[in-house]
């Protein structure tokens, strides 16, 4: 979703594949760190403040660590970050369903969920993708999936 939140601002056509129906409730993701506040930052304008307004997040300062007998450590990240949380927690579903909503504000953008792909292939020219007995031919194509997806291993 990031890499066609990326291309939102070219003005291409972009396809997103996604294999499973979005909003989900997934057990990891729940956690937004540095790293993730950065790269929201980076993509469209209205990225980043979208994630901002969500209810039910909870702001993430430092971490503690807590060791016997009953004793604890606090990592202060504010000294670093400031006033602005080094992170977030929210549910996977929120912060998906907030990353479909800025998809959606891009025509040129199509979202096909609930679609496995059946098979991909490159071309002199092009890359192909068969999703439900339909191919999709473009100059470029990314696939981001798990490391263990057949796909992944074909292209590596």
């Amino acid at each position: 979703m990031a890499c066609a939140l990326g291309l939102g601002g070219t003005g291409w056509h972009v396809a997103l594949f996604e294999k499973d129906s979005y909003p989900r409730d997934k057990t990891c993701g729940d956690a937004l760190g540095p790293d993730v506040l950065n790269m929201l930052k980076r993509l469209l304008p209205h990225v980043y403040p979208s994630l901002l307004q969500l209810d039910g997040k909870h702001s993430v300062y430092g971490k503690q660590l807590w060791y016997p007998p009953s004793h604890s450590f606090f990592f202060d990240f504010r000294d670093r970050f400031g006033n602005e949380p080094a992170g977030y927690v929210l549910p996977r579903k929120d912060f998906d369903g907030m990353l479909f909503r800025c998809l959606k504000a891009y025509d040129h953008i199509e979202v096909f969920t609930g679609r496995h792909v059946d098979s991909a292939d490159t071309h002199s020219d092009a890359f192909s993708i068969s999703v439900a007995g339909r191919t999709y031919n473009a100059r470029m194509g990314v696939v981001a999936t798990g490391a263990s997806f057949s796909l992944t291993r074909e292209f590596a």
